[in-house]
C-alpha cells in the first residue's frame, strides 16, 4: 500500500501561517482626516489662503520635514509676497500635503515659526483643479501679488 502525499497536510499548514500572520499583524499607521472639510473649515484654519505653483521640494535637516517653496499668484488672505516657503510633512501616511513641483494649488496655511506656514492632509489644500468649485465660492482675489495680474485674467485661468 502507497503512504499518502504530503503536500495536503503541507498546504494546510501553510494556509494556517498565513491566516496567522494577517491575524496578528500591526496595523499601519495612516493620516485621516475625521471630518468633512468644508470651505469655511478650512478658512477658519488658515492664515493664508493663495493659489501658486510648487517650484521645489527640500528636506529639512534634522526634521521631518520638508519644505516647498510655492509661487504665488492669488492671495486671499495673509500678506502679498511673491513667493512662500511652507513646510509639511513629507508623505500623506504622517498628513504631510506632497505637492507636484510644476503643478498649481489652492494652498491653505497656518502660521509656522521660522517659515511662511505650514500645511497638512486636512487643511483644505488641492490641486486648481480639483478645486474650483472652493476658489468659485472665494470670488475674485483682494490680493494679486504680480502687476499685471487682473480679475479678467483670474476669470480667464479659473473659468469665472
Amino acid at each position: 500500500m502507497r503512504s499518502p502525499s504530503p503536500l495536503p497536510r503541507l498546504l494546510l499548514s501553510a494556509l494556517v501561517l498565513l491566516l496567522l500572520l494577517f491575524l496578528y499583524a500591526g496595523t499601519a499607521a495612516a493620516c485621516t482626516c475625521w471630518y468633512p472639510q468644508t470651505l469655511d473649515d478650512a478658512l477658519a484654519d488658515a492664515d493664508r489662503v493663495f493659489t501658486a505653483t510648487a517650484l521645489s521640494r527640500e528636506e529639512i535637516p534634522d526634521s521631518y520635514q520638508v519644505a516647498y517653496v510655492l509661487q504665488v499668484h492669488w492671495i486671499w488672505q495673509g500678506p502679498t509676497a511673491e513667493h512662500y516657503t511652507i513646510v509639511t510633512e513629507p508623505d500623506e501616511a504622517a498628513c504631510g500635503y506632497v505637492f507636484e513641483i510644476g503643478t498649481e494649488y489652492l494652498v491653505f496655511t497656518s502660521d509656522r515659526a521660522g517659515y511662511d506656514g505650514y500645511t497638512w492632509l486636512c487643511a483644505g489644500t488641492g490641486r486648481v483643479e480639483n478645486s474650483l468649485a472652493w476658489i468659485g465660492e472665494l470670488g475674485a482675489p483682494p490680493v494679486v501679488p504680480a502687476p499685471a495680474s487682473s480679475w479678467s485674467a483670474w476669470k480667464a485661468a479659473y473659468g469665472r
